[in-house]
């Protein structure tokens, strides 16, 4: 068997990275679909109601993820720490 690409999408269903390795973790690939878009009801967002999503840059950092969309600054997004908790549904 031969690995002939390897992707992580940071953000589900923004645009993916390509990987050289990836750490393999109990929830699967590092990095991998940790970060989620909802809109102002909670409810989550995919590229089936929002197809600018394949148009979002997503890369993860040290202390959480670098967003970036053509035409915008972009934008660094802090890891949630300890705090209260947002409902989302998917």
């Amino acid at each position: 068997m031969r690995v002939a690409s390897l992707h992580i999408y940071p953000v589900k269903s923004a645009r993916c990275v390509n990987c050289d390795r990836a750490q393999v973790t109990v929830h699967g690939l590092e990095g991998d679909r940790r970060w989620l878009v909802t809109g102002p009801d909670g409810a989550f967002l995919t590229q089936r109601n929002c197809a600018d999503l394949a148009r979002l840059k997503a890369k993860p950092t040290s202390g959480g993820v670098c967003l970036e969309f053509a035409g915008a600054d972009a934008l660094n997004v802090a890891a949630p720490r300890d705090g209260e908790r947002a409902p989302v549904a998917v």
